[in-house]
């Protein structure tokens, strides 16, 4: 079981992960399973904005994280954008992912700034129907 959220943030068009504080292997591998399945539920091509600001804690082992990020791999995945804190989780957020997979992708420091980048590489977006993010329960370092 996690504490991560994961919910459309745009319906059938862009997920929304917003990462517990403590990742583990096992907890990261459940979301990706997660968001593999709702990613299949899509009719088309789907981003995945990947909110990681509030983790302090995450596995270090590129390869073994890499081997628990199922979705990756997903023929529908277009766009991952990850907003980081800066240091070692922006690093895995953004370069991990085009290292070792074909994925797009790009790392952000606030949401803003990635609705922007989706603007830009995706204008059939419609942000009205964009998730009001303040809905979602807050979660904070443990």
């Amino acid at each position: 079981m996690h504490n991560t959220h994961i919910t459309w943030y745009i319906p059938g068009k862009v997920i929304y992960i917003g990462w517990e504080s403590h990742i583990t292997l096992e907890s990261a591998s459940a979301v990706s399973k997660d968001v593999y399945a709702l990613m299949s539920t899509a009719p088309g091509k789907v981003h995945v904005l990947n909110d990681a600001r509030n983790v302090v804690a995450c596995p270090r082992n590129v390869m073994e994280i890499r081997r628990n990020m199922i979705h990756l791999d997903h023929p529908q995945l277009d766009w991952l954008v990850s907003l980081t804190p800066p240091g070692f989780v922006a690093f895995l957020a953004d370069v991990v992912p085009q290292m070792i997979t074909r994925t797009k992708s790009r790392a952000f420091t606030t949401l803003e700034l990635g609705q922007t980048h989706l603007r830009y590489v995706d204008r059939t977006l419609d942000w009205n129907m964009a998730l009001d993010l303040e809905k979602l329960p807050q979660h904070h370092p443990a």
